[in-house]
């Protein structure tokens, strides 16, 4: 579900979302300013993010109104990189406690690495640790 363009937004909102089946991901704005452009092309194919989320596959242009204030909290360079780390390990770790939890159970828990798979308990646990911030 792409973004309007020329919507202002302010940083926190839901810029866009991502669903898939019944289930959906809202994805907040980095920072506050109007929406410039989108990547039609992306939205139409979004396939294209599992092989690289870098050149053609960029998701909206946004016109920052208020960087000078906002910028100072962005991870930026190096800190983006460790950060975007941490965040894969926690959810690595998260998938795998799931997964142990399902098993000790009984139930199958099987689901590691097949996210489309996890019931709407795990899901809204995951989404929400991740997602939500």
């Amino acid at each position: 579900e792409p973004p309007n363009i020329g919507r202002e937004i302010k940083r926190g909102e839901p810029l866009f979302n991502i669903k898939k089946g019944q289930r959906s991901i809202s994805i907040f704005a980095p920072i506050s300013g109007k929406i410039l452009k989108i990547n039609d092309s992306l939205f139409a194919n979004l396939d294209r993010l599992e092989m690289s989320c870098y050149g053609k596959n960029w998701i909206c242009i946004l016109d920052g109104d208020e960087m000078d204030s906002e910028l100072k909290e962005l991870k930026i360079g190096k800190s983006a990189v460790h950060f975007f780390q941490d965040q894969i390990e926690l959810c690595s770790d998260q998938l795998r406690l799931n997964k142990e939890k399902k098993k000790q159970s009984g139930q199958n828990g099987y689901w590691w690495g097949r996210i489309e798979e996890m019931d709407d308990d795990d899901w809204k646990q995951l989404t929400g640790k991740f997602f939500a911030k």
